[in-house]
């Protein structure tokens, strides 16, 4: 969905605008959430269950680093989320790429996988991976409201225009 095509215009942000209007202030961070879930959905249907997946390994790594206090296991983990976050960039970004290097090294036949890149991949890993790192350097303090994460609330942080740009910030 484009931020200037007719279903977003006419369509989406209405009902959005309204909802978050009508709800009640303590539940509107949520909504939002929800909305921009939404938005994505629309957006990438295929990368759905990837990016909420993303999403969620990120959120449960930053905050088994915000409770661990043993200083390798929290590096460990910080290593895992960077790693876990950077290989879904990297496979979906280089791999058709890699792969036809390779088949002109190797003058072979090797047929690339035509993967089709997820919306907004490189805005969300090195969004994740701030993330991360904020959380293992003790920059951001977590409370026992997961929509106050950052990561799961990327949407909050300019809402819908950084997803369709894939901008790094």
């Amino acid at each position: 969905m484009s931020l200037t095509g007719l279903l977003f215009l006419f369509v989406f942000l209405p009902i959005s605008l309204a909802v978050f209007y009508i709800v009640d202030d303590r539940i509107k961070e949520y909504v939002l959430v929800i909305l921009s879930l939404l938005f994505y959905a629309f957006g990438s249907l295929d990368y759905f269950l990837l990016f909420t997946a993303l999403v969620f390994m990120t959120v449960c790594i930053g905050r088994f680093i915000d409770k661990c206090n043993d200083l390798r296991r929290r590096k460990l983990l910080l290593i895992v989320g960077i790693a876990l976050n950077l290989s879904a960039l990297i496979y979906y970004k280089y791999t058709d790429f890699a792969i036809s290097i390779w088949d002109k090294i190797t003058s072979g036949d090797v047929v690339t996988r035509g993967l089709l890149l997820p919306l907004g991949i490189s805005f969300y890993a090195f969004k994740a991976v701030s993330y991360l790192v904020d959380v293992y350097k003790r920059r951001v303090s977590l409370d026992d409201k997961p929509v106050h994460d950052r990561c799961i609330c990327l949407s909050l942080d300019r809402l819908y225009p950084d997803l369709l740009r894939d901008t790094v910030i």
